[in-house]
């Protein structure tokens, strides 16, 4: 039986909150909100760090926080919590030579 007929015949059947609680959660249709994105903390240190390139120049703490943000947000789309597409980051090395093409 698909899950949202079965869904709609509990509701209508009487059957009660837990029954259709129970239900739901049985055939998936409850999502429980994930907390934030498990790559986001990464992503916002290595954005953080970046910002400061044009002066600090490209250090091994942003190399580091680079390809954390990046392990993070590969490891997240191989799990399926992020989209495929989501580029990753900028290497430091571009954000740093952008320095000196806007001037």
């Amino acid at each position: 039986m698909n899950s949202m007929l079965s869904l709609v015949l509990f509701r209508h059947t009487g059957m009660g909150p837990r029954i259709l609680i129970a239900v739901v959660a049985t055939f998936g249709l409850l999502r429980v909100p994930e907390p934030a994105s498990a790559f986001q903390a990464e992503c916002d240190a290595y954005r953080h760090a970046v910002g400061r390139v044009c002066t600090t120049k490209v250090t091994p703490e942003i190399r580091q926080l680079y390809q954390a943000a990046v392990t993070a947000i590969e490891q997240a789309k191989s799990s399926g919590r992020a989209p495929v597409n989501l580029a990753n980051p900028r290497p430091p090395e571009m954000v740093y030579a952008d320095c000196f093409q806007m001037r």
